[in-house]
């Protein structure tokens, strides 16, 4: 009896061993889901982003032209976000009477682990679609804020005679990987877009 009265007792012990180390893996797994769960919540609240302004920009002369794109909403997923615009030497009034070049210079904050791509007259889904952005360069401000510069090495030319017209996508990703972080959750982008152009002079 008393070996029966034993193994009851060890049993029984096993048995709250058992049930006190399960009761704190679920403990665990509550947090886990308490922590990941507003990262989801702030995301999906923002899933609704487009980027579907299409900026245009006409030049005639020596110009710059800035246009800024805020990314308060950008969720990380599998798919692209894209802002598309235009640069042309002619309107529906006039059109360029000299030859001009333009350079495109993109600078962003580093709230966001962000990767941008940018092309020029193509489909930025085609196969063989060139990127034209160079590496970002990360400089600092006199104010101690970081950004990343990001620079179109080529210069493109609008001779005076025929009319131009050059459209660029410009294709954001932010990685699915990052859908649990919560860092990001709250985090906003800033995009700044610059266009100089300039008259040639033989």
């Amino acid at each position: 009896m008393s070996r029966i009265r034993r193994r009851k007792k060890k049993n029984f012990h096993y048995k709250i061993r058992y049930l006190v180390v399960s009761c704190f893996l679920l403990f665990l797994l509550f947090l886990a889901y308490l922590l990941i769960k507003p990262t989801y919540g702030s995301y999906s609240s923002k899933a609704n982003l487009k980027l579907d302004v299409d900026h245009a920009f006409y030049v005639f002369e020596d110009d710059l032209f800035q246009f800024n794109i805020q990314l308060d909403g950008i969720v990380p997923s599998d798919e692209r976000y894209v802002s598309t615009f235009s640069i042309s030497n002619y309107d529906t009034e006039k059109q360029s009477e000299v030859d001009l070049s333009y350079e495109i210079m993109i600078k962003t904050t580093t709230n966001l682990p962000l990767q941008y791509e940018l092309y020029r007259n193509e489909s930025y889904e085609a196969e063989q679609a060139t990127n034209i952005l160079a590496s970002p360069n990360l400089i600092q401000d006199e104010d101690g804020a970081w950004y990343n510069e990001l620079k179109v090495e080529d210069e493109f030319v609008f001779d005076y005679q025929n009319k131009h017209k050059d459209v660029y996508y410009l294709v954001i990703y932010f990685p699915k990987e990052y859908a649990t972080d919560l860092v990001y959750a709250d985090a906003i982008e800033n995009i700044e877009v610059t266009i100089d152009s300039k008259q040639i002079l033989e």
